[in-house]
This record gives C-alpha cells, sequence and structure tokens, in this order.
C-alpha cells in the first residue's frame, strides 16, 4: 500500500529545495522577462508546496457553532475571511465527498459562508466540517 502522506511530504521538499535554488538566481543580470518568468515559477512552486502540505495534515472533523462574539468555530479554532475549511457534500451526487474552500463574509449570503469556486454555501451552526493545520516551513 502506498504511504501517500510520506509522498505527499517528499513532494514538497523537493518543491522546497528548488525555490531555494531559484532565489538566487534571481540575484544575476536578468531581463524583465526572465526575471518574471523566474519570479513566476516561484510562485507556482509556492503555491504547489502550500497545498501539498495542507493535503499532508490530517482533517480533523468537527460541528460548527458559534462563539460568543458570534463568530463561527470548529474545536476552538475561529473561522474569519480567507480560512480554508472542508465541507461534506449534502446532494445524492456529492454525499460523502468533501470540498476545499474557504470561509467569506457577505450580507448576500446572511453572514459567513463557505466558498469553492463557483459554489457558495451560507454556514450554519451543526455542519459537519473539517480543518487541516499545515505544518509550518522553515
Amino acid at each position: 500500500m502506498i504511504n501517500w502522506k510520506a509522498v505527499i511530504s517528499t513532494q514538497a521538499d523537493v518543491l522546497h529545495a528548488v525555490n531555494k535554488k531559484l532565489v538566487p538566481v534571481t540575484d544575476c543580470e536578468l531581463s524583465n522577462d526572465e526575471y518574471k518568468a523566474i519570479e513566476q515559477a516561484q510562485e507556482l512552486i509556492d503555491d504547489a508546496r502550500r497545498l501539498l502540505d495542507y493535503f499532508a495534515a490530517t482533517p480533523k472533523e468537527g460541528t460548527l457553532y458559534k462563539n460568543a462574539a458570534g463568530r463561527f468555530e470548529i474545536l476552538d479554532r475561529v473561522l474569519t475571511s480567507g480560512s480554508r475549511l472542508e465541507i461534506m457534500g449534502t446532494t445524492e451526487e456529492t454525499e460523502g465527498e468533501w470540498f476545499v474552500g474557504s470561509v467569506e463574509f457577505s450580507d448576500e449570503f446572511g453572514g459567513y459562508y463557505f466558498n469553492h469556486n463557483r459554489h457558495k454555501v451560507p454556514l450554519r451552526v451543526g455542519m459537519i466540517v473539517r480543518i487541516r493545520e499545515s505544518p509550518k516551513r522553515s
């Protein structure tokens, strides 16, 4: 059986090492186009590393509740705009499938909502959700 956590962690380590090697290159004399290309590569590597780190972390499942300040929490972690969150699908086609998105706020959705691509779901007390804590890298 494949240990996916180890595979993801190894890939994240490789991306981190590649990014470290790209940084000194930016100190050389480069054209604007070359510099922009390296900058874009670094951003893509950083994005990929963050995603790999995120999915390597163990998900923690819990029930949404509101604290005394009226903010949503899960497992004593206050959720604010931009917080990454996972919710389970509720339709017949998506039941049992977890979706990754972020918490956002808009009066249009009655306050806080879950944003996944173009799908927006108002948050409510009692929803089963997951969070992950990505390990910190140096």
